[in-house]
């Protein structure tokens, strides 16, 4: 079981990584607008998962 603290920097990291997610896709939206922005975040996380994926290996 973690500890709370542990809890606490896991929760922080995942707040600061859906910050970030935001504001790209606020600021392609706004550029290229809604259907682009969805596209590339889409594509975007497609790639990373593979990239993550093949990491593992």
């Amino acid at each position: 079981m973690t500890s709370k603290p542990t809890n606490k920097l896991l929760y922080d990291a995942i707040k600061d990584r859906v910050t970030a997610y935001l504001i790209v896709f606020r600021e392609l939206k706004a550029r290229y607008g809604e259907d682009e922005a969805k596209d590339v975040m889409r594509s975007a996380s497609r790639a990373h998962g593979l990239y993550m994926g093949s990491e593992q290996e």
